[in-house]
């Protein structure tokens, strides 16, 4: 998510950390002065580009990582998703089981659905599925473990 205040600064959408250009190197990180985690060494013209030569590396330690930044479409969500269980499971959780409808909006930037008595099934910025009462409640219900 590219964030408004600078043009080239994107945000990774449900963190704290961002990509940003710093002095003309490219680095991630959380933009406070001592928040830098890892830079490109070498120039780039992020994110136009894939064709970076240099290597990310962890300013730590300047150790060099396999990472890359990639250009993506942005994701594309289906209308209904089926919430199941087995066995046992299916008696406590009942209530949470059946379809979810895809919304019009978005919460954090990310499609979120909702079963027709109000329960709502979204992503937590652990990146878990979670079904809660409403979209701004803190309160999880229920949440995936992978």
């Amino acid at each position: 998510q590219k964030d408004k205040k600078e043009i080239c600064v994107y945000r990774k959408i449900r963190s704290r950390n961002f990509l940003y250009n710093k002095n003309g190197v490219w680095t991630i990180g959380n933009k406070r002065k001592d928040g830098d985690i890892f830079y490109l060494d070498s120039e780039c013209h992020l994110p136009t580009t894939s064709d970076c030569k240099g290597q990310w590396k962890r300013k730590l330690d300047n150790k060099a990582l396999n990472m890359k930044v990639l250009s993506k479409p942005k994701p594309i969500y289906p209308k209904y998703y089926q919430v199941i269980a087995d066995g046992s499971v299916q008696k406590k959780i009942k209530e949470f089981l059946g379809f979810y409808e895809k919304q019009s909006d978005t919460y954090v930037g990310f499609a979120y659905y909702k079963k027709t008595d109000k329960k709502v099934l979204k992503l937590n910025m652990n990146g878990k599925w979670t079904i809660s009462e409403s979209i701004f409640r803190t309160r999880v219900q229920i949440q995936s473990i992978s």
